[in-house]
């Protein structure tokens, strides 16, 4: 619902120039990629960041137990038993908000460090919309920088070149 609105409200920004780029990134293999170090780190931020006042402090037992799913998750693939060393496994119920936490954590410091940021932003997990008005040359800048930001967070990118209108009935 919050990306239907942010959509809705694009043209309260005011016109956008006809030279605007549509264009959708995606976080190569998110949830296998993200560093368990950075990820734990991003959770107690969260954790920390938004507990209540003078609630009880569980932000390192609540750590702790996030790094056992992650360090003990073993899988069987055909007869063969795995322990999973990297990245958070595909199936636990806390990947994707642990996922959600570091992307969050990175976007900010990659659009703050960004010499030029798209006009319009919106993120959902691994999924990423912009809007570029700054000329091809700058995006493709903008989005080689996107990927030297991170030893193992890469995006893919796919560039919308024909002249396309979004008609949304909400």
């Amino acid at each position: 619902m919050d990306f239907e609105r942010k959509i809705h409200n694009i043209n309260a920004v005011g016109p956008l120039p006809p030279d605007t780029i549509l264009c959708a990134m995606d976080v190569s293999a998110l949830y296998t990629n993200t560093p368990h170090g950075e990820g734990l780190g991003a959770c107690k931020y969260a954790l920390e960041k938004w507990k209540e006042p003078n609630s009880t402090p569980l932000s390192t037992f609540l750590c702790d137990l996030i790094e056992i799913i992650l360090t003990c998750n073993c899988f069987q693939f055909a007869d063969d038993m795995w322990l999973q060393i990297q990245g958070a496994a595909m199936g636990t119920c806390m990947t994707p908000r642990y996922a959600n936490l570091l992307m969050g954590e990175l976007e900010d410091k990659l659009l703050a460090s960004a010499a030029t940021k798209p006009k319009i932003w919106l993120r959902y997990i691994d999924d990423i919309f912009l809007i570029w008005t700054h000329g091809r040359s700058n995006l493709d800048t903008f989005i080689a920088h996107a990927n030297n930001f991170h030893p193992s967070i890469k995006f893919s990118s796919t560039i919308s070149y024909l002249p396309v209108s979004l008609f949304l009935t909400l």
